[in-house]
């Protein structure tokens, strides 16, 4: 009898999660998204979920897909220009915008070199008057 019952339950069980995936699955394709030149270098992804996802998944998702955008054209680095994101309606989804520039690497090579003060002409303690006094 316990048998019986445990193979009902766990039949039922996984019935509900192929259904449960199906819907994910639906969900997570209702999603878009386009990325437009806007000039020179500069690109605006925009994307909308509608149904899955919160702000801060779609604001990171964006960034993500926008340095991926910029590595597909051979560009070192992305920098973000502006942004904005907000909830879809009834607090379910997201939706937002990337506007961002693809920028190429610099190669800049760090070195500190101090500080260089000549203080000569002030420790010999000359008579002649000073540059920035009137004679």
């Amino acid at each position: 009898m316990n048998f019986k019952l445990i193979a009902i339950l766990a039949s039922a069980s996984l019935a509900a999660g192929c259904q449960s995936l199906s819907e994910s699955y639906a969900a997570h394709q209702a999603r878009s998204h386009k990325i437009e030149h806007v000039v020179g270098n500069t690109w605006r992804i925009s994307a909308d979920w509608p149904v899955l996802g919160t702000e801060g998944q779609l604001a990171e998702w964006l960034h993500d897909q926008a340095l991926a955008h910029c590595s597909a054209l051979n560009f070192e680095g992305m920098n973000p220009l502006t942004r904005s994101t907000y909830a879809g309606k009834d607090g379910k989804g997201a939706s937002g915008w990337l506007e961002f520039r693809c920028e190429r690497g610099e190669r800049v090579e760090h070195e500190y070199q101090g500080i260089k003060i000549n203080l000569d002409p002030f420790l010999e303690g000359g008579d002649e008057p000073s540059p920035m006094t009137e004679h």
